[in-house]
Protein backbone atom coordinates (compact mmCIF):
# COMPACT_ATOMS: atom_id res chain seq x y z
CA UNK A 1 0.00 0.00 0.00
CA UNK A 2 2.65 2.66 1.26
CA UNK A 3 4.64 2.27 -1.89
CA UNK A 4 2.25 3.07 -4.23
CA UNK A 5 0.77 6.22 -2.25
CA UNK A 6 3.98 7.76 -1.82
CA UNK A 7 5.82 9.23 -4.73
CA UNK A 8 7.73 7.47 -6.83
CA UNK A 9 11.28 8.29 -8.14
CA UNK A 10 11.70 6.53 -11.45
CA UNK A 11 14.64 7.08 -12.99
CA UNK A 12 18.29 8.06 -11.77
CA UNK A 13 17.27 12.14 -12.99
CA UNK A 14 14.17 12.09 -10.92
CA UNK A 15 16.18 10.62 -7.62
CA UNK A 16 19.02 13.51 -8.76
CA UNK A 17 16.21 16.23 -9.27
CA UNK A 18 14.55 15.34 -5.87
CA UNK A 19 17.94 15.25 -3.80
CA UNK A 20 18.88 18.80 -5.02
CA UNK A 21 16.03 20.40 -5.58
CA UNK A 22 14.99 20.66 -2.28
CA UNK A 23 16.46 23.21 -0.21
CA UNK A 24 14.81 23.40 3.03
CA UNK A 25 13.64 20.07 4.16
CA UNK A 26 15.69 16.65 4.76
CA UNK A 27 15.26 14.43 1.54
CA UNK A 28 14.25 10.68 2.63
CA UNK A 29 14.81 8.12 0.04
CA UNK A 30 13.58 4.36 0.33
CA UNK A 31 15.93 2.16 -1.90
CA UNK A 32 14.66 -1.73 -2.56
CA UNK A 33 12.45 -3.79 -4.96
CA UNK A 34 8.89 -2.52 -4.57
CA UNK A 35 7.49 -6.03 -3.99
CA UNK A 36 10.29 -7.18 -1.26
CA UNK A 37 8.32 -7.80 1.58
CA UNK A 38 10.94 -5.84 3.61
CA UNK A 39 10.05 -2.75 1.90
CA UNK A 40 6.11 -3.24 1.64
CA UNK A 41 6.60 -3.55 5.13
CA UNK A 42 8.65 0.00 5.42
CA UNK A 43 6.89 1.81 3.02
CA UNK A 44 3.67 1.22 5.32
CA UNK A 45 5.29 2.84 8.22
CA UNK A 46 6.15 5.58 5.72
CA UNK A 47 3.32 6.10 3.98
CA UNK A 48 1.66 6.66 7.88
CA UNK A 49 4.04 9.14 9.41
CA UNK A 50 4.53 11.79 6.07
CA UNK A 51 1.98 13.74 7.12
CA UNK A 52 3.45 13.89 10.11
CA UNK A 53 6.97 14.91 8.93
CA UNK A 54 6.00 16.65 6.11
CA UNK A 55 7.25 19.84 7.39
CA UNK A 56 10.57 19.31 7.63
CA UNK A 57 11.32 15.99 5.45
CA UNK A 58 10.11 14.80 2.53
CA UNK A 59 9.34 10.69 1.67
CA UNK A 60 10.23 9.26 -1.78
CA UNK A 61 10.65 5.35 -2.75
CA UNK A 62 12.71 4.19 -5.54
CA UNK A 63 12.26 0.73 -7.37
CA UNK A 64 16.40 -0.43 -7.55
CA UNK A 65 14.63 -2.32 -10.86
CA UNK A 66 14.59 0.68 -12.43
CA UNK A 67 17.93 2.66 -11.29
CA UNK A 68 20.20 -0.26 -11.39
CA UNK A 69 23.39 1.63 -11.53
CA UNK A 70 22.46 3.37 -8.17
CA UNK A 71 22.46 0.07 -6.21
CA UNK A 72 26.56 -0.25 -7.35
CA UNK A 73 27.01 3.88 -6.59
CA UNK A 74 25.53 3.65 -3.40
CA UNK A 75 26.32 -0.39 -2.16
CA UNK A 76 22.76 -0.70 -1.91
CA UNK A 77 23.13 -4.38 -1.12
CA UNK A 78 20.18 -4.89 1.51
CA UNK A 79 16.56 -5.78 0.44
CA UNK A 80 15.54 -2.67 2.35
CA UNK A 81 17.88 0.95 2.87
CA UNK A 82 16.60 3.97 3.67
CA UNK A 83 18.93 7.38 3.10
CA UNK A 84 19.19 10.77 3.73
CA UNK A 85 19.99 13.97 2.01
CA UNK A 86 19.90 17.39 2.84
CA UNK A 87 20.64 20.36 0.45
CA UNK A 88 22.36 18.16 -1.61
CA UNK A 89 24.62 16.41 0.59
CA UNK A 90 24.55 13.07 2.36
CA UNK A 91 23.66 13.02 5.53
CA UNK A 92 24.88 10.17 8.04
CA UNK A 93 23.35 8.79 11.40
CA UNK A 94 25.24 6.47 13.70
CA UNK A 95 22.81 4.04 15.01
CA UNK A 96 25.05 2.17 16.56
CA UNK A 97 25.12 -1.24 13.75
CA UNK A 98 29.10 0.07 11.76
CA UNK A 99 27.16 1.33 9.10
CA UNK A 100 26.74 5.21 9.19
CA UNK A 101 25.69 5.87 5.44
CA UNK A 102 22.27 4.37 5.86
CA UNK A 103 18.89 2.85 8.21
CA UNK A 104 19.25 -1.26 6.12
CA UNK A 105 16.34 -2.80 8.48
CA UNK A 106 12.97 -2.76 9.08
CA UNK A 107 11.96 -0.04 11.58
CA UNK A 108 8.13 -0.59 12.07
CA UNK A 109 7.54 1.51 15.10
CA UNK A 110 6.69 5.32 14.17
CA UNK A 111 7.69 7.47 16.66
CA UNK A 112 11.20 5.60 17.09
CA UNK A 113 11.51 6.58 12.93
CA UNK A 114 10.16 10.10 13.39
CA UNK A 115 12.60 10.47 16.32
CA UNK A 116 15.25 9.70 13.54
CA UNK A 117 14.13 11.90 10.53
CA UNK A 118 13.74 14.90 13.58
CA UNK A 119 17.95 14.39 15.04
CA UNK A 120 18.85 13.92 11.29
CA UNK A 121 16.86 17.13 10.35
CA UNK A 122 17.97 19.08 12.93
CA UNK A 123 21.97 17.99 12.87
CA UNK A 124 21.53 19.29 8.85
CA UNK A 125 20.55 22.65 9.53
CA UNK A 126 23.31 22.80 12.29
CA UNK A 127 25.86 21.92 9.33
CA UNK A 128 26.63 18.45 10.45
CA UNK A 129 27.02 15.60 8.27
CA UNK A 130 26.59 12.58 10.81
CA UNK A 131 24.53 13.01 13.97
CA UNK A 132 23.25 9.94 16.37
CA UNK A 133 20.46 7.96 16.58
CA UNK A 134 18.72 8.80 19.33
CA UNK A 135 18.31 5.11 20.20
CA UNK A 136 21.44 2.30 20.24
CA UNK A 137 20.67 -0.12 17.73
CA UNK A 138 23.53 -2.50 17.86
CA UNK A 139 21.87 -5.14 19.13
CA UNK A 140 19.10 -5.22 16.96
CA UNK A 141 20.69 -5.17 14.24
CA UNK A 142 23.11 -8.25 14.55
CA UNK A 143 19.95 -9.86 15.56
CA UNK A 144 18.38 -8.95 11.96
CA UNK A 145 21.12 -9.36 9.79
CA UNK A 146 21.85 -13.24 11.15
CA UNK A 147 18.47 -14.01 9.82
CA UNK A 148 18.79 -11.97 6.65
CA UNK A 149 19.78 -14.05 3.23
CA UNK A 150 22.76 -11.98 1.87
CA UNK A 151 22.29 -10.59 -1.74
CA UNK A 152 23.47 -12.44 -5.21
CA UNK A 153 25.39 -9.85 -5.77
CA UNK A 154 26.80 -9.22 -2.47
CA UNK A 155 27.93 -13.05 -1.58
CA UNK A 156 29.69 -12.90 -5.38
CA UNK A 157 31.71 -9.34 -4.33
CA UNK A 158 32.64 -11.43 -0.75
CA UNK A 159 34.15 -14.02 -1.65
CA UNK A 160 36.05 -12.00 -4.34
CA UNK A 161 37.69 -10.09 -1.73
CA UNK A 162 38.31 -13.07 0.33
CA UNK A 163 40.23 -14.60 -2.78
CA UNK A 164 42.34 -11.62 -3.44
CA UNK A 165 43.33 -10.94 0.68
CA UNK A 166 44.58 -14.32 -0.23
CA UNK A 167 46.98 -13.54 -2.59
CA UNK A 168 47.56 -10.46 -1.12
CA UNK A 169 45.70 -8.61 -4.01
CA UNK A 170 43.64 -6.02 -3.59
CA UNK A 171 41.64 -4.64 -6.40
CA UNK A 172 38.59 -1.46 -6.48
CA UNK A 173 37.99 0.45 -9.29
CA UNK A 174 35.45 2.61 -7.08
CA UNK A 175 37.02 6.17 -6.49
CA UNK A 176 36.15 5.52 -2.80
CA UNK A 177 39.49 7.77 -2.00
CA UNK A 178 42.60 8.17 -2.99
CA UNK A 179 46.18 8.12 -1.12
CA UNK A 180 49.88 8.19 -1.12
CA UNK A 181 49.89 10.01 -4.37
CA UNK A 182 53.26 8.31 -5.98
CA UNK A 183 55.91 9.99 -7.75
CA UNK A 184 56.05 7.21 -10.18
CA UNK A 185 54.22 7.66 -13.05
CA UNK A 186 53.89 5.16 -16.24
CA UNK A 187 53.26 5.61 -19.95
CA UNK A 188 49.56 5.05 -21.18
CA UNK A 189 50.34 2.02 -23.36
CA UNK A 190 52.78 0.47 -20.37
CA UNK A 191 50.35 0.48 -18.22
CA UNK A 192 47.68 -1.16 -20.25
CA UNK A 193 50.25 -3.51 -21.23
CA UNK A 194 50.34 -5.08 -17.40
CA UNK A 195 49.75 -8.03 -16.59
CA UNK A 196 48.05 -8.82 -12.82
CA UNK A 197 51.08 -9.98 -11.82
CA UNK A 198 53.33 -6.94 -12.41
CA UNK A 199 50.44 -4.42 -11.72
CA UNK A 200 50.39 -6.01 -8.10
CA UNK A 201 54.57 -5.84 -8.20
CA UNK A 202 53.93 -2.33 -9.49
CA UNK A 203 51.48 -1.55 -6.62
CA UNK A 204 54.23 -2.69 -4.16
CA UNK A 205 56.65 -1.00 -5.36
CA UNK A 206 54.28 2.83 -5.39
CA UNK A 207 53.23 1.55 -0.92
CA UNK A 208 56.85 0.78 -0.35
CA UNK A 209 58.23 4.25 -1.68
CA UNK A 210 55.17 5.95 -0.24
CA UNK A 211 55.65 4.98 3.18
CA UNK A 212 59.51 5.10 3.27
CA UNK A 213 59.10 8.87 1.65
CA UNK A 214 61.69 10.58 4.07
CA UNK A 215 59.01 13.94 4.33
CA UNK A 216 56.74 12.34 5.73
CA UNK A 217 55.54 10.79 9.03
CA UNK A 218 52.42 8.62 8.02
CA UNK A 219 53.44 5.45 10.08
CA UNK A 220 54.62 4.42 13.49
CA UNK A 221 55.15 0.59 14.14
CA UNK A 222 52.65 -0.59 16.64
CA UNK A 223 52.13 -3.82 18.12
CA UNK A 224 48.46 -4.14 19.61
CA UNK A 225 45.93 -7.04 20.90
CA UNK A 226 42.88 -8.04 18.96
CA UNK A 227 40.78 -5.77 21.51
CA UNK A 228 42.11 -2.80 19.87
CA UNK A 229 40.32 -1.45 17.03
CA UNK A 230 41.70 -1.50 13.54
CA UNK A 231 41.19 -1.37 9.75
CA UNK A 232 42.07 -2.32 6.90
CA UNK A 233 43.19 -0.62 3.63
CA UNK A 234 42.18 -1.11 -0.43
CA UNK A 235 43.98 0.05 -3.41
CA UNK A 236 42.45 2.26 -6.18
CA UNK A 237 42.91 2.80 -9.58
CA UNK A 238 42.74 6.70 -10.94
CA UNK A 239 42.74 8.08 -14.38
CA UNK A 240 44.03 12.00 -14.55
CA UNK A 241 42.93 14.02 -17.77
CA UNK A 242 43.40 17.43 -18.69
CA UNK A 243 40.72 20.25 -19.98
CA UNK A 244 40.62 18.27 -23.28
CA UNK A 245 39.85 15.10 -21.64
CA UNK A 246 43.43 13.32 -22.79
CA UNK A 247 44.66 11.34 -20.32
CA UNK A 248 47.80 12.83 -18.60
CA UNK A 249 48.47 10.04 -15.99
CA UNK A 250 47.36 6.36 -14.46
CA UNK A 251 47.57 6.09 -11.04
CA UNK A 252 47.12 3.79 -8.05
CA UNK A 253 46.46 4.85 -4.51
CA UNK A 254 46.28 2.52 -1.35
CA UNK A 255 43.22 4.07 0.74
CA UNK A 256 41.93 3.39 4.06
CA UNK A 257 38.58 1.12 5.06
CA UNK A 258 37.44 4.49 6.96
CA UNK A 259 34.05 2.82 7.08
CA UNK A 260 34.73 0.77 10.10
CA UNK A 261 35.84 3.67 11.93
CA UNK A 262 33.86 4.25 14.90
CA UNK A 263 32.49 7.52 16.19
CA UNK A 264 34.13 8.44 19.72
CA UNK A 265 36.43 5.95 19.37
CA UNK A 266 38.36 6.63 15.95
CA UNK A 267 37.14 10.26 15.12
CA UNK A 268 34.89 13.31 16.58
CA UNK A 269 34.77 15.30 14.17
CA UNK A 270 34.16 14.75 10.08
CA UNK A 271 32.77 18.13 8.59
CA UNK A 272 34.34 20.03 5.95
CA UNK A 273 32.60 22.38 4.12
CA UNK A 274 33.46 22.57 0.40
CA UNK A 275 32.51 25.76 -2.19
CA UNK A 276 29.03 24.86 -3.62
CA UNK A 277 28.67 25.28 -7.15
CA UNK A 278 26.38 28.27 -6.98
CA UNK A 279 29.31 30.28 -4.90
CA UNK A 280 31.81 29.07 -7.24
CA UNK A 281 29.65 30.79 -10.26
CA UNK A 282 29.60 34.00 -7.95
CA UNK A 283 33.68 33.91 -7.66
CA UNK A 284 34.09 33.65 -11.38
CA UNK A 285 31.70 36.21 -12.18
CA UNK A 286 33.36 38.43 -9.36
CA UNK A 287 36.96 37.83 -11.14
CA UNK A 288 35.48 38.71 -14.55
CA UNK A 289 33.80 41.38 -13.62
CA UNK A 290 36.63 43.41 -12.23
CA UNK A 291 39.25 41.45 -14.82
CA UNK A 292 40.93 39.39 -12.23
CA UNK A 293 43.24 36.96 -12.88
CA UNK A 294 41.97 34.00 -11.83
CA UNK A 295 44.94 30.96 -10.72
CA UNK A 296 44.73 27.34 -9.70
CA UNK A 297 46.96 25.61 -7.54
CA UNK A 298 46.26 21.95 -6.23
CA UNK A 299 47.27 20.58 -3.31
CA UNK A 300 49.78 17.01 -3.70
CA UNK A 301 48.64 14.51 -1.27
CA UNK A 302 46.70 17.42 0.84
CA UNK A 303 44.73 14.66 3.62
CA UNK A 304 48.80 13.80 4.30
CA UNK A 305 49.71 17.28 5.89
CA UNK A 306 47.68 17.55 8.72
CA UNK A 307 47.95 15.26 12.10
CA UNK A 308 45.76 12.98 13.49
CA UNK A 309 44.81 13.31 17.23
CA UNK A 310 43.06 10.02 17.07
CA UNK A 311 45.08 6.66 17.57
CA UNK A 312 43.93 4.80 14.68
CA UNK A 313 45.51 1.50 13.62
CA UNK A 314 45.95 0.24 9.99
CA UNK A 315 46.81 -3.12 9.67
CA UNK A 316 49.20 -4.14 7.04
CA UNK A 317 49.70 -6.21 3.99
CA UNK A 318 51.09 -9.49 4.43
CA UNK A 319 54.00 -8.64 2.38
CA UNK A 320 54.98 -5.65 3.74
CA UNK A 321 54.84 -7.53 7.56
CA UNK A 322 58.83 -7.91 7.57
CA UNK A 323 59.13 -4.54 7.52
CA UNK A 324 56.87 -2.49 9.35
CA UNK A 325 55.24 -5.31 11.14
CA UNK A 326 51.31 -5.99 11.22
CA UNK A 327 50.19 -2.68 12.75
CA UNK A 328 50.80 0.77 12.02
CA UNK A 329 49.71 3.36 13.84
CA UNK A 330 48.47 6.31 11.58
CA UNK A 331 50.13 9.49 12.80
CA UNK A 332 49.28 11.93 9.59
CA UNK A 333 45.59 11.99 8.21
CA UNK A 334 45.17 9.49 5.40
CA UNK A 335 42.60 9.51 2.53
CA UNK A 336 39.64 7.38 3.19
CA UNK A 337 39.34 8.19 6.80
CA UNK A 338 36.20 10.19 8.17
CA UNK A 339 38.22 12.78 9.70
CA UNK A 340 40.24 13.18 6.90
CA UNK A 341 38.89 16.12 5.21
CA UNK A 342 38.24 18.14 8.37
CA UNK A 343 41.54 17.57 9.47
CA UNK A 344 42.96 19.43 6.28
CA UNK A 345 40.16 21.66 5.91
CA UNK A 346 41.21 22.97 9.75
CA UNK A 347 44.77 23.27 8.86
CA UNK A 348 44.08 25.26 5.37
CA UNK A 349 41.82 28.01 7.68
CA UNK A 350 44.32 28.39 10.15
CA UNK A 351 47.16 29.20 8.16
CA UNK A 352 44.88 31.61 5.92
CA UNK A 353 43.43 33.38 9.36
CA UNK A 354 47.29 33.89 10.10
CA UNK A 355 47.74 35.43 6.89
CA UNK A 356 45.06 37.67 7.30
CA UNK A 357 42.06 35.96 5.56
CA UNK A 358 38.52 35.47 6.94
CA UNK A 359 36.57 32.91 5.93
CA UNK A 360 32.73 34.23 4.62
CA UNK A 361 29.98 33.60 7.18
CA UNK A 362 27.80 32.71 4.24
CA UNK A 363 30.00 30.05 2.99
CA UNK A 364 33.54 29.45 5.01
CA UNK A 365 35.10 27.70 1.91
CA UNK A 366 35.64 31.42 0.17
CA UNK A 367 38.07 33.06 1.80
CA UNK A 368 38.53 37.00 1.79
CA UNK A 369 41.51 39.15 2.24
CA UNK A 370 41.16 43.18 1.89
CA UNK A 371 44.01 45.02 2.35
CA UNK A 372 44.59 48.91 1.68
CA UNK A 373 45.50 47.86 -1.88
CA UNK A 374 43.46 45.67 -2.97
CA UNK A 375 40.89 42.30 -2.11
CA UNK A 376 42.72 38.55 -2.69
CA UNK A 377 39.27 35.67 -2.77
CA UNK A 378 40.67 32.43 -1.88
CA UNK A 379 38.02 29.46 -3.70
CA UNK A 380 38.38 26.10 -1.25
CA UNK A 381 37.41 22.73 -3.30
CA UNK A 382 39.15 20.08 -1.13
CA UNK A 383 42.36 20.52 -2.46
CA UNK A 384 42.17 22.58 -5.39
CA UNK A 385 42.45 26.01 -4.72
CA UNK A 386 41.36 29.18 -7.28
CA UNK A 387 43.04 32.02 -6.62
CA UNK A 388 41.53 35.73 -7.64
CA UNK A 389 42.42 39.65 -6.68
CA UNK A 390 43.07 43.24 -7.67
CA UNK A 391 46.93 42.59 -6.81
CA UNK A 392 49.55 40.51 -8.39
CA UNK A 393 51.93 41.04 -5.70
CA UNK A 394 49.84 39.95 -2.67
CA UNK A 395 48.38 37.23 -5.25
CA UNK A 396 52.39 35.65 -5.83
CA UNK A 397 53.18 36.14 -2.11
CA UNK A 398 50.41 34.00 -0.39
CA UNK A 399 51.26 31.24 -3.13
CA UNK A 400 54.44 31.41 -2.50
CA UNK A 401 53.53 30.92 1.01
CA UNK A 402 51.51 28.34 0.57
CA UNK A 403 54.18 26.35 -1.40
CA UNK A 404 56.32 26.32 0.96
CA UNK A 405 53.94 24.84 3.67
CA UNK A 406 52.04 22.29 1.59
CA UNK A 407 53.59 20.61 -0.97
CA UNK A 408 51.84 22.39 -3.95
CA UNK A 409 51.40 22.47 -7.46
CA UNK A 410 50.64 26.18 -9.26
CA UNK A 411 48.87 25.48 -12.56
CA UNK A 412 48.70 29.11 -13.77
CA UNK A 413 45.46 30.70 -14.71
CA UNK A 414 42.74 28.28 -14.12
CA UNK A 415 41.39 26.39 -17.21
CA UNK A 416 40.07 22.88 -15.73
CA UNK A 417 38.13 23.12 -12.45
CA UNK A 418 36.69 20.03 -11.17
CA UNK A 419 35.53 19.11 -14.81
CA UNK A 420 34.47 22.55 -15.91
CA UNK A 421 36.51 24.62 -18.75
CA UNK A 422 36.56 28.10 -18.41
CA UNK A 423 37.66 30.19 -20.90
CA UNK A 424 38.53 34.00 -20.33
CA UNK A 425 38.91 37.33 -22.81
CA UNK A 426 39.45 39.86 -20.21
CA UNK A 427 35.98 40.46 -18.56
CA UNK A 428 34.33 37.70 -20.17
CA UNK A 429 33.96 34.58 -19.01
CA UNK A 430 32.41 31.77 -20.00
CA UNK A 431 32.24 28.06 -18.60
CA UNK A 432 31.40 24.49 -19.88
CA UNK A 433 31.32 20.84 -20.17
CA UNK A 434 31.68 20.52 -23.82
CA UNK A 435 33.84 17.65 -23.71
CA UNK A 436 31.98 16.05 -21.62
CA UNK A 437 29.12 16.29 -23.10
CA UNK A 438 31.37 15.35 -26.52
CA UNK A 439 32.20 11.98 -24.67
CA UNK A 440 28.71 11.09 -23.81
CA UNK A 441 27.87 11.79 -27.85
CA UNK A 442 30.59 9.32 -28.48
CA UNK A 443 30.02 6.60 -25.97
CA UNK A 444 25.82 6.76 -27.34
CA UNK A 445 25.34 8.36 -30.56
CA UNK A 446 28.24 8.10 -33.12
CA UNK A 447 31.60 8.29 -33.30
CA UNK A 448 31.68 11.29 -36.40
CA UNK A 449 28.75 13.18 -34.90
CA UNK A 450 28.93 16.91 -36.02
CA UNK A 451 28.64 19.73 -33.12
CA UNK A 452 25.65 22.00 -33.65
CA UNK A 453 25.44 25.98 -33.62
CA UNK A 454 22.39 26.64 -32.04
CA UNK A 455 19.73 24.54 -29.69
CA UNK A 456 17.46 22.10 -30.42
CA UNK A 457 14.57 23.85 -32.27
CA UNK A 458 11.29 24.61 -30.28
CA UNK A 459 8.74 22.43 -32.35
CA UNK A 460 11.84 19.44 -31.90
CA UNK A 461 9.93 17.03 -29.68
CA UNK A 462 6.57 17.52 -31.12
CA UNK A 463 7.57 16.43 -34.96
CA UNK A 464 8.70 13.18 -33.40
CA UNK A 465 6.76 10.23 -34.78
CA UNK A 466 5.40 7.89 -32.26
CA UNK A 467 4.45 4.51 -34.37
CA UNK A 468 5.38 1.21 -33.30
CA UNK A 469 9.39 0.56 -33.98
CA UNK A 470 11.97 -0.88 -32.57
CA UNK A 471 11.65 -1.79 -28.58
CA UNK A 472 13.53 0.74 -26.08
CA UNK A 473 16.75 -0.62 -24.75
CA UNK A 474 15.85 0.18 -21.26
CA UNK A 475 18.70 -0.12 -19.68
CA UNK A 476 20.54 1.90 -22.19
CA UNK A 477 18.21 4.61 -21.55
CA UNK A 478 19.21 4.72 -18.23
CA UNK A 479 22.50 4.87 -18.80
CA UNK A 480 22.12 7.96 -21.08
CA UNK A 481 19.54 9.45 -18.25
CA UNK A 482 21.99 9.29 -15.27
CA UNK A 483 25.16 11.19 -17.56
CA UNK A 484 23.11 13.80 -17.52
Amino acid sequence: MGSVVLPHLRTGWHVDQAIMSEEERLVVIRFGRDYDPDCMRQDEVLYKIAEVVKNFAVLYVCDLDEVPDFKQMYELYDPMTIMFFYRNKHMMCDFGTGNNNKLNWVLEDKQELIDILEVIYKGAKKGRGLVISPKDYSTRYRADRKAQKIDAEHARKEAYRAEALDKGYRRNDRNVGRVLSSKLSIDQEEFIKLTKAELYAFISKLYEEAINCPDKDEWKAAIISKIKLYFFYMFVFDVKKNEDGEVIKYKAFSVARGFSQKYGINYEEKFAPTIRYNAQRLFLSTAAKNVWKIYQMDTVTAFLAGTLNDKDYLQMPQYLWSTFGKYVRILKSLYGLKQAAAVWYNLLRSFLVENGFHPLPTDPSIFINRSNTAQVSIGVFVDDLLIAGGNENEIFAIKEKLKALFEMKDLGEARNVLGIRIRRNRNLLAIDQSKYALEIVIEFLAKNAAAYDKPMESNALSSLHYEPGMPLDEKLYLRILGKL
